[in-house]
């Protein structure tokens, strides 16, 4: 699907954030889970990133049994460097974890 103005097509491939969305009050977001399933059988890839950094990202994977099913663990980014800038982010979905049905 492409979003107004793009001329290439939205990659396939979903970052995941950890805190009060991956995990929420100290538990697993189950919903996500199964919909971070769900996506990884469509082909998706999967990347699970935090501003706590990488090992905060891995230990959730861990939590939430995803590991085989994510792609990367990663930090999420202390600095850009893009010609656009922030306007990449126009092409992406943004996804409310808590508007997840199961």
């Amino acid at each position: 699907m492409r979003a107004k103005g793009q001329k290439f097509k939205r990659p396939r491939v979903i970052y995941c954030d950890v805190d009060n969305t991956l995990v929420v009050g100290g538990r697993i977001n189950k919903r996500l889970v199964q919909w971070l399933g769900e996506r990884r059988a469509e082909g998706f890839q999967l990347n699970v990133w935090s501003a706590r950094g990488e090992e905060v990202a891995r230990a959730a994977v861990e939590r939430a049994e995803l590991e085989g099913k994510v792609n990367a663990c990663l930090s999420k980014p202390g600095t850009l460097v893009d010609d656009a800038g922030w306007g990449w982010a126009r092409f992406t979905n943004v996804i409310n974890p808590m508007k997840i049905k199961s």
